[in-house]
């Protein structure tokens, strides 16, 4: 098994350095398993469960998707209209799955850099890829025909499994997520998953990526931002 896994790792380093010759897309949809606060959190929480009503039913109507084209790989959400009549749920559920945020990924550069939309303004931030450290497990299956491998990750009360193919060699994956030896078909991080219902591997489209390089701040000044920001509204 060490042997294939370290086989895996220099496929996807040779490819993920050498020029990519075809645009791939592959959509995914997300899914909440069971309810988002428990009979336990209700209790705790007495008065927020009208905020997070119909978070899950929300959750499992959002599309993603991912582009790779020339090197670089765009995650994002797959556009709705916003219904003025939106619940706090419905907002809670866009918040929740990452859907104001689009995460570019350079290969070659190893890069990962994300665009959150926040209170009508666009923060591009720099993110750490070494803060991930994927143990790879022995189990395999297969999604949509493409056989799959385990991986998990902890990280204090984050709990990530991810599903990657490694026919598929390009270290990328939903959200923040990549970093390991084939592209990740399922993620789940705690309860919320993302599953590929859509993989073009020859995706002929117009669209293209635009990776951004202009006025990049780092995860502790944009998390700075983010408790200022809460905080004002919280004194509003």
């Amino acid at each position: 098994m060490k042997y294939f896994i370290l086989s895996l790792l220099i496929l996807v380093s040779v490819n993920s350095n050498s020029q990519i010759k075809k645009k791939i897309k592959i959509e995914y949809s997300t899914n909440y398993i069971g309810e988002v606060l428990t009979e336990d959190s209700k209790r705790k929480t007495a008065g927020l469960e009208s905020v997070y009503s119909g978070i899950e039913n929300k959750i499992n109507t959002l599309k993603f998707s991912l582009l790779i084209d020339n090197n670089i790989s765009e995650f994002k959400s797959i556009s709705t209209m916003i219904n003025d009549n939106e619940t706090s749920g419905d907002k809670m559920a866009r918040i929740y799955t990452g859907e104001q945020t689009v995460f570019f990924r350079d290969f070659i550069n190893k890069r990962l850099v994300q665009n959150l939309d926040f209170s009508a303004k666009t923060y591009t931030t720099e993110i750490d890829l070494n803060k991930i450290n994927w143990i790879l497990e022995n189990e395999e299956k297969l999604i949509d025909g493409y056989k799959c491998y385990k991986a998990t990750y902890k990280h204090k009360f984050v709990y990530v499994t991810a599903w990657y193919c490694p026919s598929i060699p390009y270290s990328t994956g939903p959200i923040e997520y990549g970093g390991l030896p084939g592209l990740i078909l399922e993620l789940q991080r705690n309860k919320l998953v993302y599953t590929a219902t859509s993989i073009n591997l020859n995706f002929e489209g117009k669209e293209t990526i635009n990776f951004p390089d202009k006025n990049i701040i780092s995860e502790d000044e944009l998390n700075a931002i983010l408790k200022k920001s809460t905080k004002n509204l919280n004194n509003d």
